[in-house]
């Protein structure tokens, strides 16, 4: 994880509205990449990175990420808007990654 030029979210996507909202992001930011949620707990749960699901709900608010987004810095804000107006509207959640949680 290139934390110098990048930033890093968990997103969880409302059922209804997922595959529009991987299409809008994609459109509106071409730079975006999507992972799997699970690449940067491994500090967290050696081995058992498959365990993710609720382990921290409580910090982050999402029992079951469906993604590991991450976009250039330039176009967080950006990515910023869309998932705050994704949350309001779909009920969809996301967390900001840093540097601390992961324990990089």
């Amino acid at each position: 994880m290139d934390w110098r030029k990048r930033n890093y979210y968990l997103v969880s996507f409302n059922y209804d509205s997922h595959h529009m909202m991987t299409w809008l992001l994609k459109s509106e930011i071409p730079t975006i990449k999507f992972s799997p949620p699970y690449n940067h707990v491994g500090n967290h749960a050696p081995g058992s990175a498959d365990l993710y699901d609720g382990r921290w709900l409580g910090i982050t608010g999402i029992l079951r990420p469906d993604y590991m987004i991450s976009c250039p810095k330039e176009d967080s804000e950006c990515l910023e808007y869309e998932l705050r107006k994704m949350s309001r509207r779909d009920n969809g959640k996301f967390y900001k990654l840093t540097k601390e949680f992961c324990k990089q």
